[in-house]
């Protein structure tokens, strides 16, 4: 799980790095500018969220109260991207529209979520084929679910429509393999968060296997 959450990461920040270098030139405009300057932040909360996971699962696997802790902490980054995702989404699609309430509803959302992670008692652990189980109860994983849809539903979007506009062949085929991860990013928590959310060693062990 470590390692899957950790090399995650690790793909994520090469992906906007190369997205990044590849739009440098191609739109000078001010509004892509700020496009690339909110999808920058967007991608570090991103990168943030999946490697705190990663290194605390590999620093703390015989630790369950600091697993948890960092389990938490990972969510207050997750709010941090859901709610940067749902702005970037209303700035490129609905540039009309104050994105403020949206925003606010999100971060809301992504705070309740953070508490009831505080104060729920969890209990991670690594199982026996060597996969990480969070011990998340029903409720918390649901929240969970639903932020990260949101967060990576809206990356999806974002890419999806930056795939269909760009202008450079370069900008295209970065911005569809991003689109495309985004989507199997949403498989993936639907598995980890709705499916696997039991005590089953061999889903969770492919399941950290896929996200590598």
């Amino acid at each position: 799980t470590a390692i899957g959450f950790i090399i995650l990461s690790l793909g994520r920040a090469v992906c906007v790095w190369r997205f990044l270098n590849a739009t440098k030139s191609s739109e000078p405009e001010k509004k892509s500018n700020n496009l690339r300057i909110l999808l920058t932040w967007l991608f570090f909360f991103s990168v943030l969220q999946n490697g705190i996971i990663g290194v605390g699962s590999l620093l703390f696997a015989n630790n369950s109260q600091l697993l948890t802790w960092t389990l938490t902490i990972s969510t207050v980054f997750l709010t941090l991207f859901a709610t940067t995702s749902v702005y970037t989404c209303y700035y490129i699609f609905l540039p009309k529209f104050s994105a403020l309430p949206p925003t606010i509803a999100i971060f809301i959302f992504g705070a309740i979520t953070t508490i009831v992670s505080m104060i729920t008692p969890q209990y991670p652990f690594i199982n026996t084929s060597g996969g990480l189980d969070f011990g998340t109860p029903s409720s918390l994983a649901h929240l969970m679910y639903y932020l990260l849809l949101i967060a990576i539903g809206s990356v999806c979007a974002i890419f999806v429509q930056m795939t269909v506009k760009a202008k450079t062949r370069s900008t295209k085929i970065t911005s569809f393999v991003i689109a495309l991860l985004a989507f199997v990013g949403i498989i993936n928590i639907f598995i980890r968060l709705v499916i696997l959310n039991i005590n089953n060693n061999l889903l969770i062990r492919i399941f950290d296997t896929g996200i590598g």
